[in-house]
């Protein structure tokens, strides 16, 4: 109708390569400052898309990492109630062979970190899945391999972005671009 109130605004920040030097579990000031920011603009959500620790090399302590990012980042955000939706980084998870152990650690990472959102399909999250803010539907991917989307993950998202037609705004992230 035309004097319908329009649906409400959903205010997102998008954060991403936050990481250090390999293995370095400290954040330097402009993170924290990034993050102090993005809590006083208090977005509905906030995207990472990826590299949030310096992984992607044998031998250095995955879990010291994530803890680091999690007292840096994760948890500053979660006592301001902002729910934080992240995507895998090459840094993070590669999918390329030999980084399997880092991809079980950043699964169980964020197992036990889920955003407070409107999960749309999480089978396989954290890697891949769709949710809901509002009139929003974000769809994060597990594209740490360079070059184009693979045909199932093409065919998964068109699902997504099928089921929802009817929402405001559309939003597909992840760490590298797909084109």
């Amino acid at each position: 109708p035309p004097d319908a109130a329009p649906p409400p605004t959903v205010r997102v920040a998008v954060i991403s390569d936050l990481n250090g030097s390999y293995g370095d579990p400290t954040y330097d000031a402009p993170v924290h400052t990034a993050v102090r920011r993005i809590i006083a603009e208090r977005p509905d959500v906030v995207l990472c898309t990826g590299d949030m620790v310096a992984g992607q090399r044998a031998g250095l302590d995955y879990e010291a990492m994530w803890a680091g990012f999690h007292a840096a980042v994760t948890d500053p955000l979660s006592a301001a109630g902002i729910p934080l939706a992240v995507s895998p980084g090459n840094h993070d998870a590669s999918a390329y062979a030999g980084f399997e152990n880092e991809r079980r650690v950043y699964a169980a990472t964020w197992q036990a970190r889920r955003p407070a959102v409107e999960f749309v399909d999480d089978a396989d999250y954290p890697f891949r899945y769709s949710f809901r803010v509002g009139s929003a539907l974000f769809v994060a991917l597990d594209d740490t391999r360079i070059g184009a989307l693979r045909a199932a993950d093409r065919g998964w998202v068109e699902a997504r972005l099928t089921e929802g037609a009817g929402l405001q705004a559309k939003l597909v992230y992840g760490h590298v671009p797909i084109h």
